[in-house]
């Protein structure tokens, strides 16, 4: 394999052939990925005894939620519901707020690369690139500044919404779970905006011929300290040592995966399909000097 070619090189002659190599090879594999049956190359989890808890979120505390005050009722009428409670659905909520949209009137469903409105909240991320916990915890401090922890509706499916011409309003249902042994809640509420910002990765894909492996088995999205050790804030994975481990797949979330587990297992076996791009992270703390030359200072 040649050098690398730094993303700011200048392109010249070679170069440009690379870059003409690298496409045709991409398109290549880009062909290989269009599987003829679509979606249904994967596993349903919920319909499958042995993966269906892939389909369940291992961090939610079901009796905390339950204990809390609704904040949507079957019935309801609202001015915005935004479908989504990501960083896409906070900063839609925190834009339809700076418009002069009160919080009360929001439902949320369910060069340096940084998180949204660090102007605004006064943050500095601790690295160039933040881990996980500092995400979660940093969406904690947008929904804390614009009164959003409250209007938070989790747990849940928006199984349709559609529009009524009459009233002037999205017909949204709700399926929200309430946890093992519990029942789900079935809602029905208009709103007067509907906002779908709930990402293109927001379920797990598994393939079918994982049904056949018996071993315990976790999902990037959903994973199981219980099997590896460890923790979110101390991930230290001791139940793999001297473990034999298979990773499916090469992507953006593998290829940080896969370092932190061969520093564990025993043996790692990577399977891959399509290869990935792969160019140096240059992860780094940030430094105050350096911070304070690449933001602006203030909001906007």
């Amino acid at each position: 394999m040649g050098d690398a070619i730094e993303p700011d090189a200048q392109p010249n002659a070679e170069t440009a052939l690379d870059f003409a190599a690298v496409q045709a090879r991409y398109a290549q594999e880009k062909a290989k990925r269009l599987h003829p049956e679509g979606v249904e190359q994967y596993v349903e989890l919920t319909d499958s005894d042995q993966l269906q808890s892939l389909a369940s979120d291992p961090w939610v505390d079901h009796d905390a939620l339950n204990a809390e005050p609704p904040s949507l009722r079957n019935g309801d009428d609202i001015k915005v519901l935004i479908l989504g409670a990501g960083y896409g659905g906070l900063l839609y909520a925190i834009h339809f707020i700076q418009q002069g949209i009160s919080p009360s009137d929001i439902l949320r469903h369910g060069g340096y690369t940084y998180m949204p409105l660090l102007e605004e909240t006064g943050y500095v991320p601790k690295h160039r690139f933040s881990y996980g916990p500092e995400l979660l915890d940093y969406a904690g401090v947008l929904a804390d500044k614009w009164d959003l922890r409250d209007k938070g509706v989790f747990r849940s499916t928006v199984r349709s919404y559609d529009w009524d011409a009459d009233a002037v309003r999205w017909i949204t249902k709700i399926q929200q779970g309430r946890g093992p042994g519990q029942a789900d809640v079935e809602m029905t509420v208009r709103a007067q905006f509907v906002v779908v910002a709930n990402g293109v990765l927001n379920h797990p894909k598994v393939p079918r011929s994982l049904q056949g492996f018996e071993g315990p088995t976790t999902h990037t999205a959903r994973f199981d300290y219980g099997i590896t050790g460890g923790a979110p804030r101390d991930q230290q994975l001791t139940k793999l040592r001297g473990k034999r481990v298979g990773i499916v797949g090469t992507g953006a979330t593998a290829v940080q995966v896969i370092p932190e587990l061969a520093k564990y297992a025993g043996e790692l076996y990577v399977f891959q399909r399509t290869p990935s791009g792969v160019t140096p992270k240059h992860q780094r703390e940030t430094q105050a000097e350096d911070w304070k030359a690449m933001t602006a200072g203030k909001p906007g």
